[in-house]
């Protein structure tokens, strides 16, 4: 998995990348064959800071906005949104999965 971090209207330091790395670089035991992870860190205004995931898969994109007082808190929630999405999005392909097998039999 490729992962992406960067920054607008913000410098992305090392430990801001670490932490990030570290929260987002676990996300393939959420969903398998994640091709690439893109973290966009925002900074807005008055200490409002943003964070962005967007998690490419094989054709689809899944998207995780989350906007708030302070960067390391919203990339938990962030995290926390993105992981939310990619369960349901698993649950679903398992659950069509065993309709199709119900079908058949």
């Amino acid at each position: 998995m490729r992962m992406i971090i960067r920054g607008r209207h913000l410098e992305v330091t090392g430990a801001i990348r670490d932490y990030a790395e570290k929260r987002f670089g676990k996300l393939e035991t959420y969903f398998n064959h994640i091709d690439e992870t893109e973290v966009v860190l925002k900074y807005e205004n008055k200490k409002v800071y943003g964070v962005e995931v967007i998690v490419s898969t094989e054709g689809n994109k899944y998207i995780a906005k989350t906007k708030g007082g302070e960067l390391y808190a919203e990339i938990d929630r962030a995290k926390k949104k993105i992981k939310g999405v990619l369960t349901k999005e698993k649950k679903k392909i398992i659950d069509s999965k065993r309709e199709e097998k119900i079908e058949i039999e």
